[in-house]
């Protein structure tokens, strides 16, 4: 018999559950911009799997080529800046410093 859906494993298994049944995408980023996480709803709105992108740098998988250079530019202001003042801007365009 296999396990309902809805059942929620206990333990580490419990954070990949949720994140796996989360109706938003879940992008988590680490060092040098390299894709840690990627949900399944991510999956879904990209039509890339987790596997596929995992450990790679999020710009050189969804920016195109031709534009990667500003992105990049800009990019790396944007974690200057956010580094260096600590800002959120969340829902709502609520921001937190």
């Amino acid at each position: 018999m296999s396990p309902s859906p809805r059942a929620k494993p206990a333990g580490s298994d419990f954070y990949t559950y949720l994140l796996d049944n989360a109706p938003d995408i879940v992008v988590g980023l680490g060092g040098r911009s390299r894709i840690l996480v990627f949900n399944k709803s991510a999956e879904r709105l990209t039509g890339r799997s987790a596997k596929e992108v995992l450990g790679k740098r999020w710009i050189d998988v969804f920016v195109p080529k031709r534009l990667r250079k500003r992105i990049y530019s800009a990019w790396g202001d944007a974690v200057q800046a956010a580094t260096a003042g600590g800002w959120l801007v969340a829902g709502r365009g609520r921001s937190y410093a």
